[in-house]
């Protein structure tokens, strides 16, 4: 049957009306599609999440139809390929600071970010009205100076026809009898030239002082003794006066402050002829130094309050309503009694919005560590030298925006390679570093509507991550996602999804055939253990002899649980939980031993396979020999450093991380009740830091539906095992 025609120049994509339900019945969780490149696996996933693609020039007439949009168009898609993988590397060389961010949108995080923002706000909404004040600190700041303002010669006039004279022995009138006020200018502007230039002769006629009459000499005289410009009070009496008068309307200030200023004023008014000036200069000091007392309590409120913000800061916060201290505000006015109030609130619920604080930046700091630490592990896993790291304080200080950043990028020897990634890393590591964001996005998003589609997630990743990969999408658990869409053109990733997801959920796997007139055609595609096969009999024929006889005990191992399954058989064979006993370093397990009876089962494996018989595998019933190989091995191995292993000892390496575990046990026996495996003995220090290689140690030596989802690893897969993962196995040994 037609489920698309005429889309992306083809004119349909046909299947079976069986398969069709296959694809679209919701219990069956995983589709993979397999075909080589140009079969029509991007079209797949283009018609997934486009209604209409882009038709063939001839086909313009023609309805398009795409009954797949239709099904999967109302979910949630995430979508993993190339193109996210460049828009999340190479926005300036660096990751990409939005698609970065994604990873902690999730509800949690949300809300504990919501509830510091509720309290910043109910600060922030105090702070706002107490700088409201700061607007008219500017304007009582230039009322209050009395420092001189003016450089320029009006000014230095304005400045000696009002002040200056109040200071000489004579006044003006005293000298001259002359009602002229240009020449009364004049003349204490020669005063004033005359004391800045420190001039011995008179300044208007020129005559040494010795030659002039006694008065205008003392008045000359005189000028010494008045106080420097810088004391005075100001150069414009009208501007300050203004500036004052201001003051008197602002409903802030107390009364008793401005009874003082228009005391203040007055003196301004009489100063021209008689000499107020120290007077009004005392008082404003005196108000002046009561203004600065109230602006220092405000800013000290300020500061306290804004501790809020700061976590190392927070919980040493103890607020004083020192608003009730002022004596330049009014602390009666309805703005300053607002405020007040809100203090007041703030001061009772202290302890709570310090406590709820604390508690949100203590939960936010541990929900980024977690989703920090989950991508850190992915990268381990996967083998990548980098790790991310979170600066925590910034985003709780600016919360989760597209400016801000704080995710970087280092590798182990903390070398910070955030704003070079483009020319760092190379693709497959750009790749696999967008992977492990990737699946963070899907751990991150609480939606189970989602429906994931990965398009050719493996075409640049070595055999060591393929399979990691596989397993990381296993964790991933069933209930994160509706429905997963695998496209590769590998056939061994196909194998490795196969195997990886039997057992755990319903896996179809597809091929697509392109038929004639370039239509497409799905089709099943069938399991292949040939490759497998071979490698394990190959090992357990051990023909060249190269093989210890631990290995090929787990190659006996692995070929029957292949048997088994290919045969759907429901039971095991009584030499099988021997051989577990033997693999697993199961040494006090008393109630399994070697029996005759057991070689009948051994030549029927091997005859099974195509195998000539090889009475020396026999050797495996001596117990002691196979335990004190597993135990030299562990004492060689965990001296060695990654790069110096064999791949002998590569393959024995889950059997040694098992007697390690094993031995290290606070209960080592525990197993004997039901046969517990060595990851579910929980007391081992080593078990709980194996736990992240559980799926490549378990390769080593499983095949079976229970233990393993990484399907099998070949000599040359062991070698294309990051030494960076294999030396921190051997660290943890």
């Amino acid at each position: 049957m037609i489920i698309a025609k005429n889309q992306k120049g083809m004119k349909k994509l046909e299947i079976s009306e069986q398969l069709k339900d296959k694809i679209l019945n919701m219990d069956n969780k995983i589709i993979l599609f397999y075909g080589s490149n140009g079969r029509g696996k991007s079209t797949l996933k283009d018609l997934l999440i486009n209604k209409n693609l882009s038709k063939n020039f001839d086909m313009q007439d023609e309805e398009q139809f795409n009954e797949i949009y239709n099904i999967y168009n109302s979910n949630d898609l995430c979508i993993f390929d190339d193109k996210f993988i460049n828009n999340f590397i190479y926005l300036n060389d660096s990751l990409q600071k939005n698609q970065s961010k994604i990873i902690f949108n999730s509800p949690e995080l949300e809300e504990q970010i919501n509830n510091i923002n509720i309290t910043k706000d109910e600060i922030n909404q105090v702070l706002s009205k107490i700088n409201q004040l700061n607007t008219i600190f500017d304007e009582i700041e230039k009322a209050f100076d009395f420092s001189t303002t003016g450089t320029v010669t009006p000014a230095k006039k304005r400045f000696a026809t009002t002040f200056l004279q109040g200071n000489l022995p004579l006044s003006y009138d005293d000298i001259f009898n002359i009602n002229n006020e240009q020449h009364k200018n004049w003349w204490y502007q020669g005063l004033y030239l005359y004391k800045s230039l420190n001039m011995d002769y008179c300044p208007w006629c020129k005559n040494i002082i010795d030659n002039i009459s006694d008065d205008i000499k003392r008045q000359i005289s005189g000028v010494n003794s008045v106080s420097p410009i810088h004391d005075k009070l100001f150069s414009d009496k009208v501007t300050k006066k203004d500036r004052l008068s201001v003051l008197l309307e602002e409903e802030k200030i107390n009364s008793v402050i401005k009874d003082e200023i228009q005391r203040i004023i007055s003196l301004i008014d009489d100063s021209i002829e008689i000499n107020k000036e120290d007077e009004i200069i005392n008082l404003m000091r005196q108000v002046k130094t009561k203004y600065e007392y109230d602006k220092v309590l405000i800013e000290e409120t300020i500061l306290d309050l804004k501790k809020f913000n700061e976590i190392d800061d927070i919980e040493g916060i103890n607020i004083e309503n020192k608003f009730l201290q002022f004596e330049f505000f009014d602390v009666s006015s309805n703005y300053i009694q607002t405020i007040i109030n809100d203090i007041n609130n703030v001061i009772q619920r202290l302890e709570t919005l310090k406590q709820a604080v604390i508690e949100s930046n203590n939960q936010l700091i541990s929900l980024i560590g977690n989703k920090e630490n989950s991508i850190n592990h992915i990268l381990e896993r996967l083998g990548l030298n980098y790790k991310i790291e979170v600066d925590k304080n910034e985003v709780i200080k600016n919360g989760i925006n597209d400016n801000s950043e704080y995710i970087f990028l280092k590798s182990k020897n903390d070398i910070d390679v955030t704003n070079n990634v483009a020319n760092t890393l190379s693709y497959g590591e750009k790749s696999t570093l967008a992977f492990a964001f990737f699946i963070q996005i899907i751990l991150s998003n609480g939606n189970t509507n989602k429906v994931i589609i990965i398009d050719d997630p493996i075409s640049s990743y070595d055999i060591f991550r393929r399979y990691t990969s596989v397993d990381i999408l296993r964790s991933l658990g069933d209930a994160t996602f509706k429905k997963m869409f695998l496209l590769t053109h590998e056939l061994d990733f196909v194998s490795s999804v196969v195997k990886g997801f039997r057992g755990y959920l319903n896996t179809t796997p597809l091929i697509l055939v392109e038929t004639n007139d370039s239509e497409i055609e799905i089709m099943n595609l069938e399991d292949n253990y040939l490759p497998e096969i071979d490698l394990y009999k190959n090992i357990l024929s051990n023909s060249n002899g190269h093989y210890s006889i631990v290995q090929r005990a787990i190659a006996f191992r692995q070929l029957y649980e292949l048997y088994k399954y290919i045969n759907k058989l429901p039971s095991n064979m009584p030499i099988y939980k021997y051989v577990c006993k033997l693999v697993h370093y199961r040494k006090d397990e008393s109630t399994i031993g070697w029996n005759n009876d057991y070689i009948d089962d051994i030549r029927k494996i091997f005859e099974y396979f195509g195998l000539n018989y090889d009475n020396t595998f026999e050797s495996i019933q001596d117990e002691s020999a196979i335990f004190l190989e597993i135990e030299n091995l562990y004492s060689t191995i965990v001296v060695k450093n990654a790069y110096q292993l064999s791949i002998e000892e590569l393959c024995c390496l889950r059997t040694i991380a098992e007697y390690a575990v094993r031995t290290e046990s606070i209960s080592p026996n525990r197993f004997r009740k039901s046969m517990l495996s060595m990851w579910k003995i929980t007391d081992s220090i080593k078990e709980k830091r194996l736990e992240e290689f559980k799926t490549l140690l378990n390769a080593i030596m499983h095949s079976d539906d229970d233990e393993i989802y990484w399907t099998k690893l070949s000599l040359n897969e062991y070698k294309a095992i990051p030494k960076y993962v294999i030396q921190q196995i051997i660290d943890i040994l």
